[in-house]
């Protein structure tokens, strides 16, 4: 009860979602909370490839109504007429990534740049802190607090299905659009495959944006996979979406791969 209370962690099965018999919750989250502070806390430092592929889109058509809730349910309900491509390019990096965070160079260069990744790629959507940072967040300490939202079945495979919860009080999740810059509460969900332990998806949703930000959605879906570096395994990002809807109709998108981690 003491280490239970001590991660943050309420647990409720969520009405009309059916589980595995043989999968206590709490006991899964407690693997899963371990296995990914293994990697927070013992990652080496190594190194990636990084492609970003960045796109911006503008509203189609002046828009009657922009509030945030008609901007977003638009963007939900996947309306094709909401927007058009107005931007797109491809940036491609080598990241090395540290106890003391993320490092840059343009790919194949021979040195890190000591400046942040937005002054390195100069204007355009950029995220940094998608190794570590989230997950120490949300799986280190106390922060989040939990619910069981059931068993999902994705691609064949069964998973379960968590909801978390980052309030104000405890996040350090910044968000900045150039001319302000706030920290903001998010939430969101994860799935676990029960048989390994291991973090599949993580989607993280940014909430409680005040308006001097302009943005109205901020969400990123992060992929896991299980990585082998200096002959020990671990968890790693292998996919990113990130995508932002603004106050003005219009829409980011950045879709980032990971490759030649080592």
């Amino acid at each position: 009860m003491r280490v239970l209370v001590l991660l943050g962690i309420f647990l409720a099965a969520a009405s009309g979602q059916s589980r595995a018999p043989d999968i206590d919750p709490k006991q899964l989250l407690l693997a899963v909370r371990g296995k990914v502070l293994t990697t927070v806390d013992r990652l080496p430092r190594y190194m990636c490839t990084e492609t970003v592929e960045r796109t911006t889109f503008r509203p189609k058509e002046s828009l009657a109504v922009n509030s945030c809730d008609d901007l977003v349910s638009r963007r939900r309900q996947k309306d094709s007429n909401r927007v058009r491509k107005y931007t797109a390019d491809r940036l491609r990096l080598d990241v090395a990534i540290s106890g003391d965070g993320e490092m840059y160079s343009w790919a194949g260069e021979n040195r890190f740049q000591d400046k942040s990744l937005a002054k390195l790629v100069h204007g355009g959507a950029t995220a940094t802190g998608t190794f570590a940072a989230f997950l120490r967040s949300i799986f280190g300490g106390n922060a989040a607090s939990f619910t069981f939202n059931g068993e999902v079945r994705d691609e064949g495979s069964v998973l379960m299905e968590y909801g978390f919860r980052v309030p104000l009080a405890n996040s350090h999740y910044t968000i900045r659009n150039g001319e302000a810059d706030a920290t903001v509460a998010f939430d969101g969900t994860f799935l676990v495959d029960p048989n390994t332990s291991d973090l599949v998806r993580l989607n993280v949703r940014a909430d409680e944006l005040p308006p001097e930000l302009r943005v109205c959605d901020d969400t990123t879906a992060l992929e896991y996979s299980v990585v082998r570096l200096h002959d020990s395994e671990f968890l790693l990002p292998s996919q990113i979406h990130w995508h932002i809807v603004n106050a003005d109709g219009s829409e980011l998108e950045n879709d980032t791969t990971f490759s030649g981690c080592r």
